[in-house]
């Protein structure tokens, strides 16, 4: 039986895979593609940089969730490029909330 209340990081890295896969075979170009995986690594730097001063585990399981849907789908392309992409990504987008080029609200 699947308890939510402490398997959530399991179950929405699941969801996140599907999505990214999915997203990733629509997209149909693989430059395309390519530049989808960067932005959700900016998506996941933004959420990094937010949860930053927690424990980030579930946050690099679902990470990992994305970058295994966007290498499953994007695996006869270039995997290595997805892969580094997508840290680049995750880098770039924490770096530029570091620095302040990019200002949130905190709720």
């Amino acid at each position: 039986m699947v308890e939510f209340e402490n398997d959530w990081p399991d179950i929405i890295a699941f969801l996140v895979s599907l999505l990214s896969f999915f997203v990733a075979i629509v997209s149909g170009n693989r430059v395309f593609g390519f530049v989808i995986v960067f932005l959700v690594g900016l998506i996941f730097g933004r959420m990094w940089f937010r949860f930053r001063s927690e424990s980030r585990v579930s946050l690099v399981i679902v990470m990992l969730g994305a970058l295994l849907g966007f290498l499953i789908a994007l695996f006869f392309n270039n995997p290595h490029l997805v892969v580094i992409l997508f840290l680049v990504g995750v880098a770039f987008g924490f770096w530029v909330h570091e620095k302040g080029f990019i200002k949130s609200v905190e709720f």
